[in-house]
């Protein structure tokens, strides 16, 4: 089915966060927790009443000015009592959303030393983090005066008290620079990558780029391999409403070290520059003289997969920015990783197509995310020097296993797979680098190449959250139809 014939997606039954990349630039997740499950229920109730799901038909003439969405975690569905027909297919087809990311985190994730799960911020505990709320808008006091009105709403209390039925952890962010050239805290270029999916005509979908089958980030659709997973076919309908056009998103809070990351690769351009100028670079290395600030940059835009500024790397002039920025970024004239280094961490995290089908990193599928996340911590005249810095992620998918995990922990937290990558470290801007004497490979147009070591740890998780973000007619069925749940029930009684 070509892209303008595919049915279209139901858009007025997806939350907006799911299928629109939000326009607003400060974000606040607020972390939720039940500490009684019919109080639980009711103070979502009284939350969406007050603060609507933003549907993905909101067009943006008529957005609201804060964008709401809302995610459930497996123990939030446990504790809101939940009947077991809506739970057990999360047991069979999304067994990491079950278990919940604490217990997943150190063998899936790499989530290991600094980045264990222990020493998370109390929010993301196993039984702390039942749902997630999270509002955008670009006006940070209409955010901040959302806020007061959700803590306002009894029962839910102004400030985290054991005693209390609902508990709140928040977490603010806010977009770096302009929607068109937003920054992250290593200084490079973000929001480029951009997820096509057929049946939406949103205006995140990008010209030229790869379109994908709804069923790669929706329930009850088809997949890029043509199957549909949650079809189903046995259940009754209403479980199948429950499930069709949900999404899970995770929510991932990721502190990051800008002095160290500064300070190591000025390190790395430093010790180029004497290579240098004693004569002992490799052939085809870059002539970029003492400048250190340059041999930074090129250093940079090898270790992403990009320049800072966004610009793609070239294969036919590696050591300098291709001038283009939007263009489909695949690999097929770079087999050989001389311009976007097999180990960078735009290949290995979107590996794309080669002409030998040498892409960095074996993809039997590729597995794509729909990524909505924003800074923390962003500097400013009045705090130059944030006390930390970071980026909340927050990535949607139809599958936890095999598209989030898999890239987080086979494709970020391992040597890439099946291709002559002489490297032996982790993502270098991603990975938990527990080894200092791993090695990047950056190959040269010569065949010699250039290498850096002496990878530390650049961040740190604090914390990570599974949630299942429901259509709005789920949500309505589990927040507004008692006699729902009653029915289901009952069916499981008799």
């Amino acid at each position: 089915m070509s892209p303008t014939t595919a049915t279209p997606l139901a858009a007025d039954d997806i939350q907006s966060v799911v299928l629109r990349d939000p326009t607003g630039g400060h974000v606040l997740h607020v972390v939720m927790n039940f500490s009684d499950g019919g109080k639980g229920r009711h103070a979502l109730w009284r939350m969406a009443s007050a603060f609507p799901i933003t549907p993905a038909s909101v067009c943006k003439a008529s957005s609201p000015t804060v964008q709401i969405s809302l995610g459930l975690t497996y123990r939030g569905l446990e504790k809101l009592n939940v009947p077991p027909q809506l739970l057990r297919p999360f047991l069979a087809l999304a067994p990491a959303f079950a278990a919940s990311a604490p217990l997943r985190a150190a063998e899936q994730l790499g989530d290991t030393g600094p980045s264990a799960p222990n020493l998370w911020e109390i929010g993301f505990g196993l039984d702390t983090a039942h749902a997630v709320l999270t509002l955008h808008s670009n006006d940070l006091q209409e955010l901040q005066q959302a806020w007061a009105d959700l803590c306002g709403l009894s029962p839910l209390p102004p400030a985290p008290a054991r005693a209390q039925p609902v508990l709140l952890h928040p977490l603010w962010g806010q977009r770096w620079g302009t929607r068109q050239n937003q920054r992250v805290h290593f200084g490079f270029r973000d929001g480029l990558s951009k997820a096509c999916i057929k049946g939406w005509r949103g205006p995140d979908q990008a010209a030229g780029a790869p379109l994908h089958e709804p069923g790669e980030f929706l329930l009850g659709h088809r997949n890029n391999h043509g199957y549909n997973t949650w079809v189903l076919a046995s259940s009754a309908k209403d479980v199948r409403t429950f499930f069709r056009n949900g999404s899970f998103g995770v929510l991932r809070k990721i502190e990051q070290d800008v002095a160290a990351f500064e300070s190591w690769i000025t390190k790395q351009a430093q010790a180029l520059v004497t290579l240098q100028n004693a004569g002992r670079l490799p052939a085809g290395a870059p002539a970029l003289g003492a400048d250190v600030g340059a041999w930074k940059n090129y250093l940079k835009a090898k270790l992403c997969g990009r320049w800072p500024s966004g610009e793609l790397l070239s294969p036919t002039a590696p050591h300098v920015a291709a001038g283009n920025v939007h263009a489909d970024l695949n690999h097929r004239a770079d087999p050989n990783g001389i311009a976007c280094p097999f180990g960078s961490h735009i290949r290995r995290m979107n590996p794309r197509e080669t002409s030998t089908n040498r892409s960095g990193v074996v993809h039997i599928r590729q597995r794509t995310l729909l990524r909505r996340g924003r800074p923390y911590g962003i500097p400013s005249e009045a705090e130059p020097e944030p006390p930390e810095q970071g980026l909340l992620g927050l990535f949607f998918c139809a599958s936890i296993e095999d598209q989030f995990e898999h890239l987080l922990g086979q494709w970020a937290e391992r040597r890439p797979l099946g291709v002559a990558d002489a490297g032996t470290a982790k993502d270098p801007l991603i990975g938990q680098h527990d080894n200092p004497h791993t090695t990047f490979d950056i190959p040269l147009p010569s065949g010699e190449s250039l290498i850096l070591s002496d990878f530390q740890a650049f961040v740190r998780t604090r914390g990570t959250v599974y949630a299942f973000h429901p259509s709005l007619s789920a949500l309505q069925l589990l927040l507004n139809n008692g006699d729902f749940l009653d029915e289901l029930d009952e069916d499981l009684d008799a």
